[in-house]
C-alpha cells in the first residue's frame, strides 16, 4: 500500500537525522544542520511536502526491489540505469536552503536546451516566430510558450546563475572582512574550475568520438556528430585536437563567433563559461578592499562596458555578481524582508501596500523577461510581439546572431532580478516566483543539470533520431 500521509514516526525513515546522524556540511549548496530536534518541531509545509514525496519514491524503490529476482541480471541492469532518485544510494536533501531555487532554475534551463536539440532537427522552422511567414503556425512558436525551446535564453540564464554562484562565497567573506577565508576560497575556486568544467567534457566527448568512429550518428536535418574517419587512431587524434580547442578559453573571444566542437556542438558555451569564471574571480580580487558603494559602481559600469564592446557573456557573469552583492546588502539592511526602517520615508498608502506593489513589479518583470528570452532566432523582426524590440536593437548588435543574443541576455538578467525581488505570498516564507524551482522535480533537474547538458547531444543524435525515423516509416506504411 502506498503511504499517503507522513506520520511522526516516519521522520527517521524518510531521512531526517537523529542525534547520532548529524553531519557537518558547508558550501554554497548546503547549510550547516540545525539542531535535529528543532528541525522535527519546525518543519515547514514545503519541506514536509518534499519529504512526503520522497517517502512515496522510497516505497516505489522498495516495491521494485522486492519484485526483481536476484538472478535477473537484465532487470538489475535496468534498475541501475534508472534515474538517480530511484537508486538505493541516492541521498535526499533533508532541507531546502534559501538558494535552492537557483539549482532548480539551472536544471529547468538545462531541460529547455534538451527540448530544443530534440525538436529542432525534426522541425527547423521552429526557429521562426509565430505567424512570421508560411508554415509558422506551430503553437510552440507562440510568444511565452516558445520558452520551452528557448535554448539561447536558457544559456543566458546559465551564465547569470554562474556569476551569482561563483561570487557568493567570496562576497560573503569580503563583507565580513575575512581576508584569509576570502583568499582561500578564491584560490580553491580558481584551481578547481577547469577540472570541474572539462573533466566531464573530456568523458562525454570521448563517448561521442566512439559513436562517430562506429558511424552511429543519424543525420537528420543536417544535424549530427563528427564524421567517421576510418582508423581509430585518426579519430582519436581528431577528438583530442577538438578537445584542446574547446578547452581554450580565448577561442571565439568576440561576441559574434562561436566555436562548435564536432564531438559536442552544445559545448560551445564551456570556453565562455570558463572565461567568464576567471573574469569573475579577477573582479572579486580587484574589488576586495573597496567600499560597498565602490563595488556596486564598478560592477554596474562593467555591465555597461561589456555590453558596449559586444561581450554579452561577460555582461551576464558580472550582472550575476552584481545581483549577489545586492542580495547580501538587502539581507543585511532588511532582514526577513522587514522594511519598517523605510516607513518614515515612504507615503503611507505605498508602504501599506508595499508587498502587493512588489508582487506587481516582480511578476511584470518576469513576464517581460520570459517574453524576451523566447525571442525567435530566425527573422525576429517579422515576428508579432518582437518587432518592436528588434527595432530598438543597438547598431553594434544588428547582425543576425547578436540581435538575438542582445535581447535574450536582457531577458535573462530581468528574470533573475524578478525572482530575487519577489516577496512571499500569504503565510509562506518562500518568495512566490521561487516556488516552482524549489519543487522536488526542479531540484532533481538541478542535481543532474550539468550532466544532462554535457551528455544529451549524442543520445538525441542516435537513439532519438532513430526513433523518429522509425515512427515516420510506420506512418508512411
Amino acid at each position: 500500500m502506498i503511504p499517503t500521509t507522513l506520520q511522526p514516526g516516519d521522520l527517521q525513515m524518510v531521512g531526517l537525522p537523529n542525534e547520532n546522524d548529524v553531519q557537518e556540511t558547508s558550501g554554497f549548496r548546503t547549510n550547516e544542520l540545525e539542531d535535529d530536534v528543532e528541525k522535527r518541531e519546525n518543519l515547514s509545509s514545503e519541506n514536509l511536502e518534499f519529504i512526503t514525496t520522497r517517502n512515496h519514491i522510497r516505497w516505489l524503490r522498495a516495491t521494485l526491489g522486492e519484485r526483481v529476482p536476484r538472478g535477473s541480471i537484465f532487470l538489475r541492469c535496468m534498475i541501475a540505469l534508472a534515474p538517480s532518485f530511484l537508486q538505493p544510494t541516492y541521498k535526499y536533501p533533508t532541507t531546502l536552503h534559501p538558494t535552492s531555487w537557483l539549482d532548480g532554475l539551472r536544471g529547468t534551463a538545462a531541460l529547455v536546451v534538451f527540448f530544443l536539440h530534440s525538436i529542432y532537427p525534426w522541425w527547423p522552422d521552429i526557429s521562426y516566430g509565430y505567424a512570421s511567414g508560411p508554415g509558422t503556425f506551430n503553437p510552440l512558436q507562440m510568444p511565452l510558450i516558445r520558452t520551452l525551446i528557448a535554448g539561447g535564453g536558457a544559456v543566458s540564464v546559465f551564465f547569470v546563475i554562474s556569476g551569482y554562484v561563483l561570487s557568493c562565497a567570496s562576497i560573503k567573506r569580503i563583507r565580513k572582512g575575512d581576508w584569509e577565508g576570502f583568499v582561500d576560497t578564491l584560490a580553491a575556486s580558481v584551481f578547481r574550475r577547469w577540472i570541474r568544467l572539462y573533466v566531464p567534457v573530456l568523458v562525454s566527448t570521448f563517448i561521442s568520438m566512439i559513436v562517430s568512429w562506429r558511424n552511429w550518428w543519424i543525420l537528420l536535418g543536417g544535424v549530427g556528430g563528427a564524421p567517421p574517419l576510418g582508423f581509430f587512431s585518426v579519430q582519436l587524434w581528431d577528438w583530442w585536437c577538438s578537445f584542446v580547442a574547446v578547452s581554450n578559453p580565448t577561442i571565439a573571444i568576440d561576441g559574434e563567433s562561436i566555436f562548435s566542437d564536432p564531438y559536442g556542438p552544445q559545448l560551445w558555451t564551456i570556453p565562455r563559461e570558463f572565461r567568464g569564471s576567471m573574469v569573475t574571480y579577477l573582479i572579486l580580487l580587484g574589488l576586495a578592499k573597496a567600499r560597498e558603494a565602490v563595488r556596486f559602481t564598478v560592477m554596474a559600469f562593467l555591465c555597461w562596458y561589456t555590453v558596449w564592446i559586444q561581450q554579452w557573456d561577460l555582461f551576464l557573469f558580472i550582472y550575476g555578481m552584481l545581483l549577489a552583492e545586492f542580495q547580501f546588502f538587502r539581507q543585511e539592511s532588511f532582514p526577513n524582508n522587514d522594511f519598517t526602517a523605510l516607513e518614515r520615508y515612504t507615503p503611507t498608502l505605498i508602504y501599506r501596500h508595499s508587498k502587493l506593489i512588489m508582487h506587481a513589479i516582480s511578476i511584470s518583470l518576469a513576464v517581460i523577461a520570459i517574453h524576451l528570452i523566447s525571442l525567435p532566432t530566425a527573422n525576429p523582426g517579422t515576428s508579432p510581439g518582437y518587432s518592436f524590440f528588434v527595432a530598438y536593437t543597438p547598431v553594434a548588435y544588428a547582425s543576425f546572431n547578436l540581435t538575438h543574443r542582445y535581447w535574450v541576455c536582457i531577458g535573462a538578467a530581468l528574470l533573475l532580478t524578478a525572482i530575487l525581488l519577489s516577496p512571499p505570498l500569504g503565510s509562506s516564507a518562500q518568495p512566490l516566483l521561487q516556488r516552482p524551482f524549489r519543487t522536488p522535480f526542479a531540484q532533481y533537474l538541478g542535481y543532474i543539470s550539468f550532466g544532462l547538458y554535457v551528455t544529451h547531444y549524442f543520445p538525441v543524435g542516435t537513439i532519438g533520431h532513430a526513433g523518429y525515423e522509425f515512427g515516420c516509416s510506420i506512418n508512411l506504411a
